[in-house]
């Protein structure tokens, strides 16, 4: 009975021993903030550097998690759109989980998978996207939104007319094809 009660003992004490150690563990990594890199992009969005803005949300999409990764890609793809970098922003859009976008992030994943089929003159894509953009767009959306309805008719009427609208849109200030500030 002595050498069970030594048995049992010696169990108990590599039981408590084990369950010690878990609890003494090296502390977690710290979490980086990525708010700054977040604002950082959005002032070289406003300044017009897309490319250094469109990098930046890519790396806060890189330690984010969830639908804020999601958001941060895609900010990514359309600074790259506007930074002339199509095939970038197609790519970094297939990275993104539509299923976790809601509203007006599901609005702007479709109006931007619109606008890049639309560059690559493919009417038939952009008017699927913008049919799957309309029932949630915001108000703020809506004129992007015709702008490219827009597009799409002109295209599918004929191609020389769409080369023409794309560069009357170029010169329109504000428009993601503008030439100017």
């Amino acid at each position: 009975m002595p050498r069970m009660l030594n048995h049992f003992l010696l169990l108990v004490c590599v039981f408590f021993a084990l369950l010690i150690s878990a609890c003494v563990s090296t502390p977690p990594a710290p979490v980086r903030d990525i708010s700054e890199e977040a604002t950082q992009a959005e002032q070289e969005l406003a300044t017009g550097n897309y490319s250094e803005a469109a990098r930046l949300w890519q790396e806060a999409a890189l330690v984010a998690e969830g639908p804020i990764r999601n958001h941060y890609r895609l900010q990514a793809a359309e600074a790259w759109m506007l930074a002339g970098e199509n095939d970038r922003s197609l790519s970094l859009l297939g990275q993104v989980d539509e299923q976790q976008l809601f509203n007006d992030r599901l609005a702007r994943y479709s109006l931007l998978h619109a606008e890049l089929a639309l560059a690559s003159a493919d009417a038939e894509s952009a008017e699927i996207y913008l049919n799957a953009a309309r029932p949630n767009l915001t108000a703020n959306q809506q004129d992007r939104y015709r702008q490219l309805l827009d597009r799409t008719a002109r295209m599918r009427t004929s191609p020389a007319s769409y080369a023409l609208a794309t560069a009357s849109a170029a010169l329109q200030p504000g428009s993601p094809y503008s030439t100017t500030k």
